[in-house]
């Protein structure tokens, strides 16, 4: 069978009271029914998987029984990498999740890793981790919050509880626009290209609005804005005028100075030598600072090489074990045709069927220094900021020293009236110097802001219509897509049995994420049974379009509770479960379909499609409860 990525299948659950395991099942490909009377667990053992999957549960939906237990594995074939989840049951709905690669009889505290329910500064949550791991890119919706793997159960798990009339399992803080997004994600209709761009417009937004506010600040508080070449020019004109008018002082230097001047120049003096010592030393830190940002940036430059590096040789692996030799490349003879997937077409070596890669540890920690890394370089940015502001401030300083040093080093008396003058303009134009550099310094920083602005806003501008073209382009994807869906599940309605006339007679199915709703000609309003076999039938339907259609992006995994729900009549249940059956066997792609009955149809009561025992009130699903 073919393979379409990305895929997430269950191979087996672990159900545990403290030490004890209260239920333990292998799951394969294609159908599982779990079967048995009513009230028996069936249904706890579908919120279980959900739950096991990182679904949440509101606390009034936890059923007793279910809360005597104390933990949930799920062993989880990935893209063919084995991954075992493990969630401790608690009415907690933001249960933390631990990940393990490998098998679930290798699971182990000590080489798994605990992911908490919601992303922080330095932690990723078991979402972030179970998204990346299938290979469902990271989105957004309308509200910015991000679509977590949650979101995503929501559309693969039909549950009892939510109205039949519902695409989408019910919960508090929905929205049109959540629903959309998923719905549009999984069609694989908003391509990673665009989700990536839209993050980072929104980043480039955000930076935009900041260096706004920035220039908008700066206006506001230097509003006798002048040119850099004006402030250039005062500096130098300046400059010029002192040179001349220290001349004319120069023959009075060696003039005795008062006890009291000398205590003051020295006082000065000492002040002078404290305040460039200071600088020296913000310069080094500066310096310092400077270098750790550089060198954080090139290690994070480093880490992300070698996760691409990490990435391709796995890319490399899979290709070579594909490799299918006709001769040995050592004497070339012709070897034996071995079909056997679990054999090595070489050597002949037998191996696990489920490939487990040692990389994901690798990568996470990776990952994680990656995230601790960027997340210390707004600091350095900060503290560079500070340092330089720190510079300007000792500059200044020891420009008023060196002016104060200066008078008190020209004595005042036995000097002419205009030599004073001369002294006390040297001061003033010192002083105005140190105003005029300071506002040089601003003024730089004020251009560089409009700069970056500008740039900012051009890449806003060509990124914005680089997504409107792009989005403009998917729309006929997703009508297509949709087509897709609405005709599998028109097809599917009309092969029910003759219980519901507007499915017989039936030409069109619509149907909207965003409004969470399904429509048969227009017509959303049937009895409760056939409303249900509707969703089923809908649900079933994504399944098998995402096993026609490579670029949907869905797990090709369906979980389906009770699909007799509201009151269907055993014949038509029955025909329901063979419908399913034989839809699944038409298809040539792996998939996992999970549901529940109370009406076995007696043609499917055996090893090759049901699971486990056939549930009752003295055998129910879990043990010693």
């Amino acid at each position: 069978m073919m393979q379409f990525k990305p895929f997430m299948f269950i191979n087996r659950l672990v159900i545990k009271k403290e030490q004890y395991v209260v239920y333990d099942q292998l799951f394969h490909k294609g159908v599982n029914i779990i079967r048995g009377k009513n009230s028996v667990g069936k249904s706890t053992l579908m919120e279980f998987i959900f739950f096991a999957l990182g679904g949440a549960i509101p606390i009034k939906q936890w059923k007793p029984t279910a809360l005597l237990c104390s933990e949930v594995f799920i062993e989880l074939n990935i893209n063919n990498e084995i991954f075992t989840l493990q969630r401790n049951v608690s009415t907690n709905t933001k249960e933390g999740m631990r990940i393990f690669q490998g098998k679930l009889e290798n699971f182990s505290i000590f080489d798994s890793l605990s992911f908490p329910y919601s992303s922080t500064d330095k932690k990723k949550s078991f979402h972030n981790n179970l998204i990346e791991i299938i290979g469902i890119p990271e989105t957004k919706s309308g509200d910015s919050s991000f679509i977590n793997f949650h979101q995503i159960l929501r559309l693969i798990y039909t549950d009892q509880l939510t109205s039949v009339s519902r695409i989408f399992r019910e919960e508090d803080f929905d929205s049109n626009l959540k629903r959309e997004t998923i719905g549009d994600l999984i069609l694989g209709i908003t391509d990673v290209d665009i989700l990536s761009k839209k993050l980072e417009l929104m980043k480039i937004d955000k930076e935009l609005n900041s260096k706004i506010q920035d220039i908008r600040g700066f206006l506001n508080l230097y509003q006798d804005f002048q040119k850099k070449e004006d402030i250039e020019l005062s500096i130098s004109e300046n400059l010029e005028k002192i040179n001349n008018l220290s001349h004319s002082l120069e023959k009075f230097s060696s003039l005795q100075l008062s006890e009291n001047d000398l205590n003051q120049v020295e006082f000065q003096r000492n002040l002078l030598a404290k305040y460039l010592e200071e600088k020296n030393q913000k310069i080094e830190e500066l310096n310092n600072n400077n270098f750790e940002i550089i060198d954080s940036e090139e290690f994070v430059k480093s880490l992300r090489n070698r996760l691409v590096n990490i990435h391709e040789t796995e890319k490399t692996l899979n290709i070579l074990t594909d490799l299918e030799f006709s001769h040995c490349p050592s004497c070339f003879t012709r070897l034996a045709v071995e079909k056997v997937d679990a054999i090595c077409k070489l050597c002949g070596t037998v191996h696990d069927k489920d490939y487990e890669s040692p990389t994901y540890r690798i990568r996470k920690n990776i990952e994680f220094q990656i995230g601790e890394t960027i997340s210390l370089l707004p600091y350095f940015k900060k503290l560079s900021a500070k340092l330089e502001d720190e510079i300007v401030r000792l500059n200044t300083l020891i420009e008023n020293c060196k002016t104060q040093i200066l008078l008190l080093e020209k004595p005042q008396s036995g000097i002419s009236v205009e030599q004073k003058k001369n002294l006390l303009e040297i001061g003033s134009l010192k002083q105005e110097n140190i105003h005029l550099t300071n506002k040089l310094i601003q003024l730089d920083k004020f251009y560089k802001l409009q700069e970056e602005r500008d740039i900012l806003q051009i890449t806003f501008n060509d990124l914005d219509d680089e997504i409107k073209n792009s989005i403009a382009k998917t729309e006929f994807t997703k009508k297509q897509k949709e087509a897709l869906i609405a005709n599998k599940t028109l097809e599917l309605i009309k092969k029910d049995l003759d219980r519901e006339e507007s499915f017989a007679n039936a030409e069109e199915v619509t149907f909207s994420f965003s409004n969470d709703t399904i429509k048969v000609d227009g017509i959303s309003l049937f009895s409760a049974s056939s409303t249900a076999l509707l969703k089923t039938c809908f649900k079933i339907a994504i399944l098998i379009a995402s096993c026609e259609n490579a670029t949907f992006i869905y797990p090709r995994l369906a979980l389906l509770d009770n699909i007799e729900d509201k009151g269907m009549e055993e014949e038509r249940s029955q025909n329901l479960q063979k419908i399913i059956v034989k839809e699944s066997e038409a298809l040539n792609v792996e998939h996992q379909i999970i549901f529940t009955t109370s009406m076995i149809d007696p043609s499917l009561d055996n090893e090759e499609y049901c699971i486990g025992n056939f549930y009752t009130s003295d055998n129910k699903t879990l043990k010693s409860l």
